[in-house]
């Protein structure tokens, strides 16, 4: 095995070689609107040579990626304003290897596929289609500035059955501009989930894109990253309730027990509600039930300064998704579960957010091209897997 595996690589290697030439990235400002402020304000600069040449190379492991040397994109603000921007990919004609198979680094960011960006309206006359990499504001002070490093490599998973050899990519990273008149911060907190995080908190503007996030550490677990929806740890939380089980995609208990374990005398789920500020709860699942009784499981609510109690509860046979949002104006003081006739619930998932839009569940993870879309402050989860 270890042998095929050797001739496999060399073979791949000296193809990439003999018959590539990948990724010639070139680098243009544009403007959005003609506005002579900001045309004024504006510019970009990069080391050297505005050149990413990516040739006589071969697949890396993204490890062997993030060692590259990085290509420096540096954006500088020379008036007193400030300069919101947009950092994109033009994609051009003449591009025949799949973006599938590309891998992008952003600062210390982790790496994605390209084709896994957003894409958007490419700006260059000749592109054939445009990948959004960041949005990011200059201080409105003289010479504030930010600078990108990008690194590319080809993905790991490339092997000789995706015909790579002998094709090429070729874009221009576009810096588009438009001035405004004030910004928006907000203060991230970091919640290690257990772990250590280098950094506690951080000032992100809303609209801009959460860049150069810190990466926790914790013995026995790899970081996954920073979870920025879920409030819910539905692994800790259910997972506590007396001869709770997780399998076949649903954690699955007793109502009485959640009760037991989280009732209405205690502090309920553990779980920290902000004060004024209303939340979003979904939850997808269903219950057994057994004729003749009331089988349900019911989430109960607690508000600050407010005798009356609030839930809503589960008591669908077949499998439904409830979303209910809190009280506006009003602050929740615990969480906690209860039943009218026990019964066994089947829970898909979880989750609870700020706001009162419930967003599609996931097992969501921020990446170098999120945007900042909450305008309170706000905490960042992290994610781990057991090693």
């Amino acid at each position: 095995m270890n042998k095929l595996r050797i001739i496999v690589l060399c073979t791949c290697l000296f193809m990439l070689i003999i018959g590539s030439t990948y990724a010639v990235w070139t680098i243009v400002s544009t403007q959005e609107s003609n506005n002579d402020i900001m045309s004024s304000c504006f510019k970009v600069s990069y080391q050297e040579q505005n050149l990413i040449s990516l040739q006589n190379t071969y697949p890396i492991t993204d490890e062997e990626g993030k060692q590259l040397t990085p290509y420096e994109v540096t954006i500088t603000n020379h008036c007193n304003n400030y300069t919101k921007y947009n950092v994109n990919i033009d994609i051009l004609n003449g591009t025949d290897l799949d973006t599938k198979f590309v891998k992008i680094q952003m600062n210390n960011n982790p790496p994605i596929l390209l084709s896994d960006l957003e894409e958007v309206e490419p700006t260059t006359a000749n592109a054939i289609k445009s990948y959004y990499l960041a949005t990011g504001y200059l201080e409105a002070e003289e010479n504030s500035k930010k600078t990108y490093k990008i690194r590319i490599w080809l993905d790991e998973k490339v092997t000789l059955e995706d015909h790579v050899e002998g094709k090429k990519i070729q874009s221009k990273i576009v810096i588009t501009n438009a001035y405004i008149e004030e910004k928006k911060d907000v203060l991230v907190t970091f919640d290690a989930s257990g772990g250590v995080s280098p950094v506690e908190n951080k000032t992100y503007s809303v609209g801009a894109t959460y860049e150069d996030l810190p990466i926790p550490t914790k013995e026995g677990y790899t970081f996954l990253g920073w979870n920025g929806k879920n409030m819910f740890d539905e692994k800790t939380i259910l997972m506590a309730i007396e001869n709770a089980k997780y399998e076949n995609g649903y954690y699955v208990f007793s109502s009485s027990k959640a009760q037991r374990k989280y009732p209405s005398n205690s502090n309920g789920v553990p779980l920290t509600f902000k004060e004024n500020t209303q939340y979003t709860y979904s939850v997808k699942g269903h219950i057994n039930r057994t004729e003749g009784s009331d089988n349900s499981l019911k989430f109960y609510f607690k508000y600050v300064d407010d005798d009356k109690t609030r839930y809503f509860d589960l008591r669908s046979a077949q499998e439904v998704l409830l979303k209910i949002t809190s009280i506006q104006g009003k602050t929740i003081q615990k969480q906690y579960f209860s039943y009218n006739d026990a019964g066994i619930a089947y829970i898909k998932y979880i989750q609870v957010e700020e706001g009162d839009i419930a967003t599609e569940y996931e097992p969501y993870i921020l990446r170098f091209d999120t945007k900042v879309t909450q305008t309170q402050d706000h905490t960042l989860k992290a994610i781990w897997k057991e090693t």
